[in-house]
Order: C-alpha cells, then sequence, then structure tokens
C-alpha cells in the first residue's frame, strides 16, 4: 500500500473521515505487516458467499478512502521485486448445522480430523493446479512466488507451517485450512467457487491428501509445485477434465477469453500487419531507428512484443523483473536477426526505470 508508511487512521479511516463504506465489514487492521507500506486486513469469517461479498466491499471502499486521502492503494501481487508481495490466504472449514464437520478421529499429525477433512484438503491439492488461474489471475501473480518470501512454492500441507501452499491450523471446533497460494489480485468469488468444487469432489471421490509435510519447504525439492506461469496456468485449466465435467462455474471459455485477451490481440496484430501493407508500412515507419522499452519481456506477452517490435525495425530493450526470463527473450529475439538487450527492472521502481532508459540511451 504504497511506498512509504502510511499511520494506521489513514488506512482505516479516522472517526473526522468518511468510512462509511467498511460498515458493513467486520474487520482487523495490523498496524503493518512484513513490507514497507504494506497492511494486513483480516476479515471476521461468515459463509461463503458473504465472505466474498465482504472481500469485494474491503477492496472497493478502501480503493475510494485511499483516493479521498490523496494517496493510492494497490492490490497487486507482487508490485516490488525487492519486497514480499501481497496474498489473499484463505481460511475455509465445512459446516454442518452448528458444527464443524473437520474435527474427527483419525490422526493428521498433531491434530485429529474427520473423513470429511481429509477428503476435501485431498480434493483442494490434487485439484488446485487446474484452478489456478482463480488463485493467480494475472501475469503479475507469478512474480510472488519466490524461494522465502513468505509465499509457497510447493504443493503440500503441514500443520501451521507457513512455508507450505496449504496451511492447517486450529484443533476441534476451530480446525480449518488455511490455503497460502492465492495473491490478493483475486476475484474472490471464482477463488471460492474453485475451493467448494475441488474440497466436494475430494469428499465424493474420496481423495487422500499427501502425507503431512515437517520443515522448510523451500528446501524440499522432492515436492510438487504449480504452474510457474499464466500461460501454464491457461492450459492446465483449459484441458482439464475435472473442469470440464466438475466445476459447475458457466464461464469457463469466457474467463479463458478474457484471460488470453491481450495476448490473443497481440497475435491477431501480428497477423494483420503481415497480410496488410498499409498497418506494415505505418508500423515500419513509426519503429524504424527508434528503441523500444518492453516491461515484462520475459513474459508470453513481452516476447511477442519484442518480436513484433525488432520485425518493424526497432532496437529492444527488453526489461523483466527476472534476469534470466529477460535474456531468454533477448536470445529468441536475436536468433531471428534482431537487435535486443536484457535489463533486469522492476517498473514499480523509479530508480530502475530510470536505469532502463539511461541503458537504451549507451546502447543506441
Amino acid at each position: 500500500m504504497g511506498r512509504d508508511r502510511l499511520p494506521l487512521d489513514w488506512v482505516a479511516g479516522p472517526q473526522s473521515r468518511p468510512t462509511h463504506e467498511l460498515d458493513q465489514v467486520d474487520q482487523e487492521v495490523d498496524i503493518d505487516d512484513h513490507t514497507i507500506g504494506q497492511h494486513e486486513m483480516n476479515i471476521q469469517y461468515a459463509e461463503i458467499l458473504e465472505m466474498a461479498d465482504r472481500h469485494t466491499v474491503m477492496k472497493q471502499a478502501m480503493k475510494e478512502i485511499a483516493d479521498g486521502l490523496g494517496v493510492s492503494v494497490t492490490f497487486m501481487a507482487k508490485p516490488s521485486a525487492e519486497e514480499a508481495g501481497s496474498s489473499c490466504h484463505l481460511h475455509v472449514s465445512l459446516w454442518e448445522g452448528n458444527s464443524n464437520a473437520f474435527p474427527g478421529e483419525h490422526p493428521l499429525g498433531p491434530v485429529r480430523g474427520s473423513d470429511v477433512f481429509r477428503w476435501f484438503l485431498g480434493g483442494w491439492m490434487s485439484r488446485a493446479p487446474d484452478l489456478m488461474v482463480f488463485m493467480a489471475p494475472t501475469i503479475n501473480s507469478y512474480k510472488r512466488y519466490q524461494d522465502d518470501s513468505w509465499a509457497p512454492t510447493r504443493l503440500a500441507w503441514g500443520y501451521d507451517n507457513r512455508t507450505v501452499g496449504f496451511r492447517v491450523v486450529g484443533r476441534e471446533q476451530s480446525l480449518r485450512i488455511e490455503c497460502r497460494i492465492p495473491g490478493a489480485d483475486v476475484n474472490p468469488y471464482l477463488v471460492y467457487a474453485g475451493v467448494l468444487a475441488a474440497g466436494m469432489d475430494g469428499i465424493a471421490n474420496r481423495i487422500e491428501p499427501p502425507g503431512i509435510f515437517e520443515g522448510d519447504a523451500y528446501q524440499a525439492e522432492e515436492l510438487p509445485e504449480g504452474p510457474k506461469t499464466l500461460r501454464d496456468a491457461l492450459d492446465l485449466f483449459a484441458n482439464s477434465e475435472f473442469v470440464r465435467g466438475g466445476v459447475r462455474i458457466r464461464c469457463p471459455v469466457s474467463l479463458l477469453a478474457l484471460l488470453s485477451d491481450r495476448a490473443e490481440c497481440l497475435r491477431q496484430l501480428r497477423h494483420r500487419l503481415g497480410t496488410s501493407t498499409l498497418l506494415r508500412a505505418n508500423m515500419t515507419e513509426r519503429s524504424a531507428k527508434k528503441v523500444a522499452l518492453i516491461t515484462g519481456a520475459g513474459s508470453e506477452i513481452g516476447l511477442e512484443t519484442t518480436l513484433l517490435f525488432y520485425s518493424e525495425g526497432a532496437s529492444v530493450v527488453a526489461a523483466d523483473i527476472n534476469e534470466d526470463a529477460a535474456m531468454e527473450t533477448v536470445e529468441m529475439a536475436r536468433a531471428a536477426g534482431g537487435t535486443a538487450a536484457p535489463q533486469e527492472a522492476d517498473v514499480s521502481s523509479a530508480i530502475d526505470c530510470e536505469e532502463m532508459v539511461a541503458s537504451a540511451e549507451s546502447l543506441w
């Protein structure tokens, strides 16, 4: 939430300021969290649809309050390369009437759980890769998953273990599953729909979870990982038999179209440039002997953009938060005959942006 630490009354709003937008949301605010300017908002638990509503109301209210104060708030998953990202940890339990259905007699690490608990956890974990687009819906989302960053990089579960994707916490009536995978940029309605679909599928098919993990999951290379990019997640979602047959969400095609829209637009633009003499001439005239600064160059969209500009005569500085990803794009452009140079840069950092421009000026 910004680059500087803000006083708590700027986050929640002092009594003299209009805060009626948050009246509907029972929440608790931590003064600061792991990163400069980062604040943790804990919403009082409720039934799943009401939780999604509270999530949405809270975000909208925070944006309006911040705007009224002349500051800004962001829910990007990874706004800065140097700092920890922002998450949306989900605490979920299943209830029958007034009782939690998760407690039981089966030992699971230090706690005892029911068959329902085991199978719900097993279903959720087994379907997590297929539903990653709900938990990480943007290109930026995947930059959050870095070792030793409090964001999970392995699909495992443990008791009160903050290095795994699924952290089991509480006992008896407070027993619940905390999923640490989603980022702050999630759509709560989609992510909760995915949770219910996966968990109920686990119960229906009696899917067992893997054994409990103890220790530092960041160091456990034997543990499975989820998709590393939005493109990989989209492919898993689009080809998932579970999604096609089990997730009762009526818009998988529309969702895919939405998530793939920018990449598809670039592909169509390249096709139109290849078939239209007028468009190609205009693009070549604008790009020839110029330098294009491409951010997010390590992504598929970044690669498409890099190839597009070099093919029209521009030299390219391919910048990405991940230096290896930027270099990979540059090598592909050079192999195709382009003039390109890599640059490790975080566009949320003014210093990095200045260095990126200076690098381009020194090269060309």
